[in-house]
């Protein structure tokens, strides 16, 4: 995927992860590997059970197996950080929106499909898993399969499960999104 791409993707998912509140900043970072550091620069994070950090989700089994790469990050106006990963399904990008390292937010995109695959739900499954492998389920995924092909013109007006600390949108703003946001202490 080229830059300009990128950048225009970003912003167009940074407003779908987090449901039009923030607008986004030029991003700051190049391309940068999460999972191909060599075993002897490799900063060491103990795997989890829940992913919580930008560390914990670098770290996880999700990433290992879809091979995640850190494209760039950029501020949002609200303090939080975006940060865009690319993954080893093809047009196909992801975003992690972090209040410091505390993971606030998620957003995957699927280009270029009529309907999301075996494949892509079989990501879907790992992420939610790798997010919270105790309430991650076969229902959540089927709720993604079902829901991300009904036309909504912003995800937050799509049907939302909730799943966890994490309430989950799925819809098709011209292509299939899926948006996970933490929900915040009261």
């Amino acid at each position: 995927m080229g830059t300009t791409r990128s950048v225009i993707v970003a912003g167009a998912l940074s407003m779908l992860v987090i449901g039009c509140g923030s607008q986004p900043v030029p991003p700051q970072e190049s391309q940068q590997a999460v999972v191909a550091e060599s075993p002897a620069t490799a900063p060491v994070v103990e795997r989890v059970e829940q992913i919580e950090t930008v560390g914990h989700f670098e770290a996880s089994a999700f990433c290992e197996e879809f091979r995640c790469v850190r494209e760039s990050s950029y501020g949002l106006q609200d303090g939080n950080t975006n940060v865009i990963y690319e993954v080893s399904s093809q047009d196909t990008t992801m975003e992690v929106q972090t209040d410091g390292e505390l993971i606030v937010g998620l957003g995957v995109s699927f280009y270029e499909r009529p309907f999301l695959s075996k494949y892509d739900l079989e990501m879907i499954d790992a992420l939610l898993t790798s997010l919270d492998g105790q309430n991650a389920s076969p229902d959540l995924v089927q709720f993604v399969g079902v829901n991300s092909e009904k036309s909504v013109s912003q995800i937050r007006q799509a049907s939302s499960m909730r799943f966890g600390v994490f309430e989950i949108w799925a819809g098709k703003i011209g292509n299939q999104v899926v948006s996970i946001e933490r929900h915040r202490a009261q």
